[in-house]
Formats: structure tokens, sequence, C-alpha cells
């Protein structure tokens, strides 16, 4: 059975300021619709599919392929199954635009600083992190960073047998994608919150 664990390395809400140009094309309508897609946070993690999302309300995420602590062999692929995971899952996740592994994949060796490695790649949110293999057991951490900001959002590490990667229903990879999701959600409603005060401070 996956033995899961995440961090609680999480950024204090009041010292995450998003830029003005990600939610410009927000207000109460985006908000009610986030609501609607998501349910409230306290909710279980779903994946249901959007069928004609609206491109100004979608979070541009790119996930890059993980690190081998252990070594600096990538033969294995496990990297890549760690990303690809995640990726199938949060492309199915209404609100956000994930870009494709295979514009991911040259960016495997990080020889580029986030910020550039997220304007090469037009989004704003990086996800990327690092797996130590120990027999078949796995130990995987990532992270969430606003290459904007150059801030990490959040950090968080699962464990668990590597065959787990396999299945297309994988544990591991659901675990993370879906701390990823509720962050960037949570994010995205406190700067509509942030938004709506600064409305109505100023009589708009």
């Amino acid at each position: 059975p996956l033995a899961g664990e995440l961090d609680g390395a999480h950024m204090a809400a009041d010292g995450f300021h998003p830029g003005p140009a990600v939610y410009s094309a927000w207000g109460a309508a985006a908000a009610a619709r986030i609501v609607e897609w998501f349910g409230p946070a306290s909710q279980p993690f779903s994946l249901p599919r959007l069928e004609s999302p609206d491109s100004e309300l979608l979070l541009p995420l790119a996930v890059i392929p993980f690190l081998d602590l252990l070594s600096s062999d990538t033969a294995n692929g496990i990297g890549d199954l760690i990303a690809d995971g995640m990726i199938g899952q949060l492309s199915q996740t209404p609100g956000l635009h994930v870009v494709s592994r295979l514009s991911t994949a040259p960016f495997r060796s990080r020889t580029l600083a986030p910020a550039e490695i997220a304007g090469r790649l037009g989004v704003r949110f990086i996800v990327s992190g690092s797996y130590a293999l120990v027999g078949s057991e796995v130990l995987v951490s990532a992270e969430l960073a606003d290459a904007q900001s150059a801030l990490v959002m959040w950090s968080g590490r699962v464990r668990g047998d590597c065959r787990d990667l396999l299945d297309v229903g994988s544990e591991l990879t659901h675990e993370l994608a879906d701390a990823v999701h509720r962050k960037l959600l949570d994010a995205d409603l406190d700067g509509l919150a942030v938004l709506q005060l600064c409305l109505e401070r100023h009589g708009a």
C-alpha cells in the first residue's frame, strides 16, 4: 500500500502577491465558475473533463521531468514517468493549461533558470522535483513555483512502490497532482478575494 506523506512546506498566504495580469480577466462570474468546477477546497480531488474551456481562465503550467538524486543516469525513465503521470492528470483538470511532455522534456537537465524555462514554454507556474530509488521503493520530492516571483508556492513528498508509476491510476502521481491542483486553486481564490476588495474600496 502507498504510504503518502505530504510535507507542509507552504508559503504564508500573505506572502504571495500574484501579478495583476493573472487576475485581470477574473471577476465574480469567474469565481463562481471555479467553485462550480472544483467544489469547495475540502471536497475530494476529482478530474472532470472540461469540454469548452474559456482560454482567458486557464492557468499556464508546466511539469518538468524529475531528476534522480542518487544517479546522473536518466535511462531508467522514472523521472519521466512521474512527470507524465502528473501531466496526464492535471491536463484533465478544468482551469489549467498544461504544456505537453514533448515541450518540457528538453529542460530535464535544469541548465536554465526557472524564469527562463517559463518564458520559453509560455507559462507562469512550474512543477519540478527529484526522486530517490532504493530497491523497489521510490521517494519523490516535488515543488510548485511561481516563475514570475521566483517563489515556491508549495512543496511536498510522497513515498511508495515504484511499480505504482506504471499504473494509469498511479496513486503517487495522483497525490502530487492533487496537492498542486489545490494550491493553485487556493492561490487564485485568494487573488480573486483581494481583487474584489480592491474594487470595493475604489468604488468600482
